[in-house]
């Protein structure tokens, strides 16, 4: 991945990042009933030995920052499921034609946007559980790495969708 050119390989490369809804990418997080193919693993060991390389972690620290991100990741990723079947569940009482219950969709609306809420919380939680573990110079290295790589791999997928009319 150089330059400005896209290939499909970068392509799926961020698509599988993506996958994991924005969760911090890292081979410790393991998501059940859901593959972790071999390049999503690859990219997440790449991306652990560099954060450890970057921010001159000893052996203990990338342990333990391993262990933490694996664990909120596996939260986030219990809120993007409930995310998921929340949509899933508003979608199915807007169909058209069909009467929706409105205390039902008023009820589940209320119930994804506090879903939202935790899943932004996470982050707080996560940082405040990194402050054992690094120190807050390490914390701004580790923030500015995970929104690089994130923001990389939206770029490429911006770039795989077709335009618009174009399916």
């Amino acid at each position: 991945m150089t330059g400005k050119t896209t290939t499909p390989m970068a392509v799926m490369m961020a698509t599988l990042l993506l996958l994991g809804a924005m969760a911090p990418p890292l081979a410790a997080q393991v998501r059940p009933g859901r593959a972790n193919p071999p390049i999503r693993q690859q990219i997440e060991q790449r991306f652990m030995q560099k954060l450890i390389s970057d921010l001159q972690l000893t052996g203990d620290q990338g342990s333990r920052l391993g262990t933490v991100l694996g664990e909120w990741g596996e939260r986030r990723a219990a809120l993007e499921l409930e995310e998921r079947q929340l949509r899933s569940r508003i979608a199915g009482q807007l169909r058209p034609g069909i009467a929706a219950d409105e205390d039902a969709v008023s009820r589940m609306i209320g119930q994804l946007l506090a879903n939202r809420v935790a899943y932004a919380e996470s982050f707080q939680g996560e940082m405040a559980a990194l402050t054992a573990i690094l120190s807050p110079v390490q914390q701004g290295q580790f923030l500015l790495a995970r929104d690089q790589l994130l923001s990389r791999a939206r770029d490429l997928m911006q770039q795989r969708q077709p335009p618009p009319g174009r399916q």
